[in-house]
């Protein structure tokens, strides 16, 4: 677009990258609506995250570490599993992620390290938490099977979706493209039910010194038509796939200057019919000042950007609506 408006190569991103730390507080709120003659099952919880971000050339390393976890449940039946949860967050809570410089995730730099506090923490530490050897047979299984799997299944990971923002090559001037790398999210109510989707740019706005931007996903629903009608043919008479719902909305306020989340809003929804649905609710917001690393000069100057505040919104079929 702008190689057609002025001859040249220009790259006008809205975001700067720099390097920084920053400590959060994440609250995640989950609701499971399983008919109407049932009571709705609450599930919240609380933590600390640290995240630390160096920008290494054109690799971002980020360091996350989720501590401090507590959670409450109005529903019995899930307290063993918050309290697994609970030790799980407390067994190696750094996860090391390389990601480019779009901030697509590339890998987890820190497996050796997860492992081996993993099998020190087992033998350690987890005999006196979980004396009845049965139980704690049961907590082994559970943790090493989602080891094996951590890498694979990162990128369904909902928090780390809202702590990894894929936009730092998003540019301030409108683009129909999606953000990042397409996504997996295996369904809670429908099994073997897994959709595909990626997160697209709703709206933006550039308020200097902050930028504020909204994300929500497009999903490959219509591809599977067929398993919803026999699902719901089969378990839900009464309803059709047109009462069937997937969707994720993502709010961000960055610090224009460094790309560092200020706060970040994510829901989640899945849902069969009225009464059965499935909903996730996080919202992220820092804690102290940031204190950069490292101070760069950025890589482009934006004189003629406007001073004021100024947005972009797309409509459902990616039309600017000014």
């Amino acid at each position: 677009m702008f190689n057609f408006l002025f001859g040249k190569d220009t790259d006008i991103y809205l975001l700067n990258q720099q390097s920084f730390s920053s400590s959060y507080q994440l609250t995640t709120k989950s609701c499971f609506v399983m008919g109407k003659d049932n009571p709705p099952i609450h599930v919240s919880s609380t933590s600390t995250v640290d995240l630390k971000q160096v920008i290494d050339k054109k690799k971002i390393v980020t360091r996350v570490s989720v501590k401090n976890m507590t959670s409450e449940t109005d529903h019995n039946n899930f307290k063993e599993s918050l309290q697994e949860m609970q030790l799980f967050t407390e067994i190696s809570p750094v996860i090391e992620v390389r990601r480019d410089e779009t901030g697509i995730v590339k890998n987890i730099s820190n497996l050796s390290e997860i492992m081996e506090d993993w099998e020190r923490w087992k033998d350690k530490q987890l005999p006196a938490i979980v004396p009845d050897e049965r139980k704690r047979q049961k907590v082994i299984r559970h943790y090493e099977a989602g080891l094996k799997l951590l890498e694979y299944d990162f990128n369904k990971n909902l928090q780390y979706i809202l702590l990894l923002p894929e936009c730092y090559k998003f540019r301030d001037y409108y683009n129909p493209q999606d953000f990042g790398a397409a996504k997996t999210y295996s369904s809670r109510l429908i099994e073997k039910l897994d959709i595909f989707y990626h997160l697209r740019k709703k709206s933006f706005s550039d308020e200097n010194p902050v930028v504020k931007l909204s994300l929500d996903s497009q999903s490959d629903i219509e591809e599977k038509e067929e398993q919803l009608i026999s699902f719901y043919e089969k378990y839900m008479p009464g309803f059709s796939i047109k009462d069937y719902l997937f969707d994720i909305k993502v709010d961000y306020t960055f610090e224009k200057n460094t790309s560092e989340i200020i706060e970040a809003k994510l829901f989640f929804i899945e849902k069969l019919h009225s009464n059965f649905v499935y909903t996730i609710e996080m919202n992220l917001t820092r804690q102290v000042p940031p204190t950069n690393e490292k101070k760069e000069t950025p890589a482009y100057q934006t004189p003629n950007q406007p001073k004021g505040k100024w947005s972009i919104l797309l409509d459902d079929d990616n039309n600017v609506v000014i």
